[in-house]
């Protein structure tokens, strides 16, 4: 006689490979996992476009959890952008560390940037979109990584005896490098031929400002023009 609710057990489901639900993180996990979404909605739409309702949906959770783990979209975006600033600085550091004189120096830091780029590719368009944009974070780190960029720049170059370029024409480079960075991974990456275009222009450009700020003969440096 067969005994109600016997017989054979079904074999639990199991999940495929991915993304872990945001209700199995929990912590550190779950903070992390809504700033992977939050840079995904950025991406998408923006600071001004990336509101708490996406962010918490994108990361699978609910508002009243979201509002447990940022105090609103500014604080996470924040983190976004602040972090993608800490891996282009590493990047750049790692890049010009081995280099000897200026000029491989600024071509180092040129590929790094690129490759940077690349890499953030999916934020890069609203981090420069927004740089004058003075209710997004991306402006309040845009200044300071310029910063960090010439001094590092600067500082290495003055350990390796090689003369340093004027701070005016510093910033200068540093933004055209950023400008063509910028359209050339927005709103998608080019074909290589196009990248190795765009990074032969800046990379003219960077050597042509050095030349002319060093010691090239009839060609007043910039440093005596701003004396």
């Amino acid at each position: 006689m067969k005994v109600a609710g016997t017989g054979p057990v079904a074999a639990p489901r199991r999940r495929k490979p991915g993304r872990p639900r945001a209700d199995e993180l929990q912590g550190e996990g779950l903070r992390e996992g809504v700033i992977e979404a939050a840079a995904r909605v950025y991406g998408n739409h923006g600071f001004r476009g990336a509101s708490v309702e996406l962010i918490a949906r994108e990361a699978g959770i609910s508002r009243p959890l979201f509002y447990r783990l940022f105090k609103d979209r500014r604080e996470v975006i924040d983190v976004v952008v602040a972090r993608a600033n800490d891996d282009l600085r590493e990047a750049v550091m790692q890049a010009i560390l081995p280099q000897k004189q200026l000029l491989p120096m600024l071509s180092a830091t040129i590929d790094a940037y690129f490759d940077w780029c690349r890499s953030h590719a999916a934020i890069v368009g609203s981090i420069y979109r927004e740089v004058h944009d003075p209710e997004s974070p991306a402006s309040i780190h845009q200044k300071k990584i310029v910063d960090d960029m010439a001094r590092l720049v600067r500082e290495k170059a003055e350990e390796r005896g090689s003369q340093p370029l004027h701070p005016l024409m510093m910033e200068t480079l540093i933004r055209a490098v950023e400008y063509v960075g910028s359209v050339s991974f927005w709103p998608e990456p080019p074909a290589d031929e196009v990248l190795a275009r765009n990074r032969a222009v800046i990379v003219r450009i960077v050597l042509a400002a050095v030349a002319s700020s060093t010691d090239q003969p009839g060609v007043p440096c910039l440093e005596s023009v701003l004396a």
